[in-house]
């Protein structure tokens, strides 16, 4: 998955969950260390909000934050589906773009069944 998928990954995340970027931040940051520093917090903030903007941060990283993301209470418990793939690393390359491939197909038809049904409404 390119540097672009994983940003736009995570913001669609914090948005299904209603989260800001700092919230996001703060999360990772009690993950990661053991000592809560309020300045070194505000700096990953910071930090954070030029990750999901930058086109050469480490995929990896970003990879990481959404391992963070799933690993949630928040995120575990949400009700509702994820009906876009995102990539985990866990299964094979083919296998994950065939996935992804489904899902793009899927979500298109959910997203005209949606609009189908609001101008329904109308």
């Amino acid at each position: 998955m390119d540097i672009a998928d994983l940003q736009r990954n995570i913001k669609r995340l914090l948005k299904e969950l209603g989260w800001s970027q700092k919230e996001l931040a703060r999360k990772i940051y009690a993950v990661r260390n053991d000592i809560d520093d309020e300045d070194e917090i505000e700096r990953f903030e910071e930090s954070l909000k030029k990750q999901l903007k930058r086109t050469t941060t480490d995929p990896e990283l970003l990879q990481s934050y959404l391992n963070i993301i799933f690993r949630q209470p928040q995120f575990i418990n949400q009700k509702t589906v994820m009906h876009e793939y995102i990539e985990s690393g866990a299964l094979p390359g083919g296998v994950s773009g065939q996935l992804r491939q489904i899902s793009f197909s899927l979500t298109e038809e959910l997203l005209e069944e949606e609009q189908k049904e609001f101008l329904a409404e109308e």
